[in-house]
């Protein structure tokens, strides 16, 4: 779905569908930032892009590195040792340097053991502070931001195919919003629990696609489901009867 798509089912589903902008109670402006931060969300809580084998070069004596632009969290980060192969690198917080090492920052090795964040700096620091140079020698598995929608034709979540089938979320968060704003609690609560339920479908899916390396697709009862229609007999499997 391109984000002129998401519009129409977000207003199909708050009842604003009204092609007079006069009498419509959310402006596409409206609703375009709101899609913008559907993606966004979903993406920080599914993991579903990622962008993996960024290379970062190492300086001698440096401890901080910038972040590869859209990053939003880490999956894997591993260090070049001295052979050419990549080592991962352990997560710590500041916090845990300080208690571990009060003098971390002065602490240095050829090659560092873990990693620590600054997302408000947009930094990544190696702990202890490697001494050698190395070329390519840190790198980083990472989630990425969702490419902004630069006009209504571009499709959501970066137009990857195998997560074409969680579009329609998108809108339940935005639906969810649009509620809120006319103080519709009931509404707002059944959209923010359709919204809830794709998460854990996505989360579900992408890893089992990781497993099999197959994405599985809904069928027309799991559809059916999360439209909000009541379907009895329910199985995740076509073929078993219950």
């Amino acid at each position: 779905m391109n984000r002129s798509d998401l519009r129409t089912e977000t207003r199909r589903l708050i009842k604003d569908t009204s092609t007079d902008t006069n009498r419509q109670r959310w402006s596409d402006t409206d609703l375009n930032s709101r899609i913008k931060l559907a993606q966004e969300d979903l993406v920080s809580r599914t993991s579903c892009l990622v962008s993996r084998g960024a290379a970062i070069n190492i300086v001698a004596d440096t401890t901080e590195y910038d972040l590869p632009t859209g990053f939003l969290h880490a999956i894997y980060v591993a260090y070049k040792d001295i052979d050419g192969d990549y080592i991962k690198l352990e997560p710590i917080t500041l916090e845990e340097l300080e208690l571990y090492n009060g003098d971390w920052e002065n602490t240095t090795s050829s090659e560092p053991t873990h990693y620590y964040l600054r997302l408000g700096s947009g930094k990544i620091g190696l702990y202890p502070t490697p001494t050698v140079a190395v070329t390519s020698g840190l790198r980083i598995d990472f989630v990425k931001k969702p490419t902004a929608f630069s006009n209504d034709t571009t499709e959501a979540l970066d137009a990857a195919s195998h997560l074409s089938p969680f579009h329609e979320y998108l809108c339940y968060y935005v639906a969810h919003l649009c509620k809120l704003d006319e103080g519709n609690l009931m509404e707002a609560n059944i959209f923010q629990m359709k919204y809830l339920e794709g998460i854990r479908d996505t989360r579900a899916r992408i890893a089992e696609q990781f497993e099999t390396g197959v994405p599985r697709m809904m069928n027309i009862y799991e559809i059916a489901r999360m439209r909000g229609h009541r379907v009895t007999g329910y199985s995740t499997n076509p073929f078993r009867r219950t």
